[in-house]
């Protein structure tokens, strides 16, 4: 059967309306308007190193190459231009069935267009933003002469951080075990265990963490209480944070025991293992399984919360950044420690996503 008879038969079905035109035109606005505003963030730039001939050529390279980006942008809305063209000739013939493929590939190009456009368009904003008023905002947060000056020992400090990490990491992990465990035990027998475990649970979610840092960091040692008063301000910083991420932590291994099916439970009984054998073989290590990707999410966040560990006097990898800053009066180390804080925690963000891809393509198991 022709196209047209086809069409005419079903036609709240086959012949869509070409609808590309406005996509066309909006990607084309994206274009063009990508072009101008790269060329005048760029130029802006130019004028501000007019007087220095070494800088003044290496932007102009840099104009160059970005002109030549956003005018590679435009190629989208062409196509697009020419997908719509062709749908509309089809259209025109008759051929409506034939003029949808030409409409939607001018629609996903023109869509695909402005996505381009609008991530290139973010970069320039950056670009300008860090340009303006004579490179100020460069200068204030990314000086390449007080990074240098500052690197070492701020790097250096950085094991303050790494060493709090790691310390707060291991007692977390089985302190929120242990009190997720305590808010399962079944019975009578078991509610004030539970209660205790609810009580710590709650306390600690509702105080900030950096409340907890101050009233662990500066309340202990005046107890007086042996060894627990002399303890070093990185344990404190450790004990405090423990107490601070175990009770959320607490929580999702809760709800991930919680979602293993009774039946394993069951199955595990039926074969003669006790409740602690069966907690232990069985239903821990499927649990363990299923919170590893969220678990990782805040032992991230808990490296970034260990640069709170300042107000404790420690002289941490923010500590030492801010010493400079001070010194200095400019933010760059300051910056140094939140690209380093990149560096560590998005490699580790990347993991989570993957690990939860698996577990997604694998069923949850």
């Amino acid at each position: 059967m022709p196209n047209t008879q086809l069409a005419a038969s079903r036609p709240a079905r086959i012949a869509p309306p070409v609808r590309c035109r406005s996509f066309t035109l909006t990607a084309l606005a994206f274009g063009f308007g990508a072009v101008g505003l790269t060329w005048a963030g760029l130029s802006q730039a130019l004028a501000y190193a007019a007087d220095r001939p070494e800088l003044h050529r290496a932007l102009t390279q840099v104009a160059w190459a970005g002109t030549a980006i956003s005018l590679a942008l435009l190629a989208f809305p062409v196509r697009a231009l020419a997908y719509m063209t062709r749908s509309s000739a089809l259209a025109g013939q008759g051929e409506l069935v034939a003029a949808r493929v030409p409409a939607w590939l001018s629609r996903q190009t023109a869509l695909a267009g402005m996505g381009y456009a609008t991530f290139w368009l973010v970069l320039v904003a950056g670009y300008v933003f860090l340009t303006a008023n004579d490179f100020a905002v460069q200068k204030a947060f990314l000086n390449f002469e007080y990074l240098s000056r500052s690197a070492f020992l701020v790097l250096s400090a950085a094991r303050i951080n790494l060493y709090i990490t790691l310390g707060a990491s291991v007692i977390i992990l089985i302190l929120s075990l242990a009190l997720a465990l305590m808010r399962l035990l079944p019975g009578s027998a078991g509610r004030p265990i539970r209660l205790l475990a609810i009580a710590y649970v709650d306390f600690f979610r509702a105080i900030p963490t950096i409340i907890v840092l101050y009233m662990v960091g500066f309340g202990l040692p005046l107890t007086k209480l042996p060894w627990i008063s002399q303890l070093d301000g990185i344990w404190y910083a450790i004990i405090a944070l423990s107490l601070s991420f175990s009770a959320y932590v607490s929580e999702l291994f809760r709800a991930a025991i919680e979602s293993i099916h009774a039946s394993q439970v069951a199955a595990a009984r039926s074969l003669g293992l006790s409740g602690f054998k069966t907690y232990r073989h069985i239903i821990v290590p499927q649990a363990i399984r299923q919170v590893i990707p969220p678990l990782l999410g805040f032992f991230i966040a808990l490296q970034k919360d260990s640069a709170l560990v300042l107000i404790l006097g420690l002289m941490d990898v923010f500590g030492q950044a801010r010493f400079f800053s001070a010194n200095f009066f400019n933010l760059s180390p300051v910056s140094l420690v939140g690209v380093l804080f990149l560096i560590v925690t998005i490699p580790q963000t990347r993991l989570v996503d993957y690990l939860i891809e698996r577990q997604r393509r694998h069923g949850g198991s």
